[in-house]
C-alpha cells in the first residue's frame, strides 16, 4: 500500500486485487476522511464517517474499530478454510 504524504489530497484509491488476479475491486476515501467506500464488480458500499459532535468523533472511531476487528476475525476464517481446501486438493472448492 502507498504512504500518501500530500495532505492536500482529494480522493485516495487502493485496488484490492493483486496483480494476477486483475478486477477492479478497490476501497477509497476522501481526503476530509468523511467518506469509506469499498467496491467488488458492480457491488459498492459508502460508510460515512461523522464529525459534527462529539458523540459523532467517537462512534466514527467504534465504527472504524469494529470494522477492524470483523475483517481480521474474517481473514482468520478465510485462511482456516483455504488450509482445508489445500489439504483435500481443492476437490471440494
Amino acid at each position: 500500500m502507498a504512504k500518501r504524504k500530500d495532505k492536500k489530497c482529494v480522493r485516495v484509491r487502493e485496488f484490492l486485487n493483486n496483480e494476477t488476479n486483475g478486477g477492479m475491486a478497490a476501497i477509497e476515501y476522501n481526503g476530509g476522511y468523511e467518506n469509506l467506500s469499498i467496491s467488488d464488480c458492480n457491488r459498492q458500499i459508502t460508510l460515512e464517517f461523522e464529525y459534527y459532535e462529539k458523540k459523532h468523533c467517537e462512534n466514527s472511531i467504534y465504527k472504524l474499530d469494529m470494522l477492524i476487528h470483523i475483517l481480521k476475525e474474517f481473514r482468520k476464517g478465510v485462511k482456516r478454510k483455504i488450509k482445508r481446501a489445500e489439504r483435500s486438493d481443492y476437490e471440494d472448492y
